[in-house]
């Protein structure tokens, strides 16, 4: 995968949105409240599972749960907001 889509940095923000850093400097916030409660998103209707996203050492994309859960870091990066 090439670099501009490889994930170094995640931190959590209010109302579910992430603040990701990619491997060739750029960042941004990524909304994903429009997926809590839906199909394998219901996870996060309890905020607190939510929180524990993590960055998968291989794929380098964000994940929950081990990788139950884990989101196509190009989409990400396409629809990161300033």
């Amino acid at each position: 995968m090439f670099e501009e889509y490889r994930i170094k940095d995640c931190r959590v923000l209010d109302g579910y949105k992430v603040r990701l850093s990619f491997l060739d400097g750029a960042s941004g916030i990524a909304d994903l409240s429009h997926l809590v409660g839906k199909g394998v998103f219901a996870l996060w209707n309890d905020y607190e599972k939510f929180k524990k996203v993590s960055i998968n050492p291989e794929t380098r994309t964000i994940c929950w749960e081990n990788g139950v859960i884990d989101l196509d870091p190009i989409t990400l990066r396409n629809n990161l907001k300033s």
